[in-house]
């Protein structure tokens, strides 16, 4: 599975009975964020993972937050 989120992608892939997520800046360099999940709890679980961890990594580099359009916070 492989989306894209606020801009960066992530990549699932199963490894070793483990769903693991990379994630990749705008411009392709591998960004400082993953999330691995047991094979049991699945790849969705993954992605949501992923996608929290590019949240707080955004909010880290002091990136707003995502909004509906409306300007409010989702």
């Amino acid at each position: 599975m492989d989306e894209v989120y606020r801009g960066y992608r992530i990549a699932i892939r199963l490894i070793d009975g483990h769903w693991l997520a990379r994630v990749s800046e705008p411009g392709g360099r591998t960004a400082p964020v993953t999330a691995k999940v047991s094979e049991q709890q699945g790849e969705l679980a993954c992605a949501e993972l992923a996608r929290s961890r590019v949240d707080k990594y955004l909010a880290y580099i002091g990136e707003p937050p995502p909004s509906d359009g409306q300007g409010r916070v989702r």
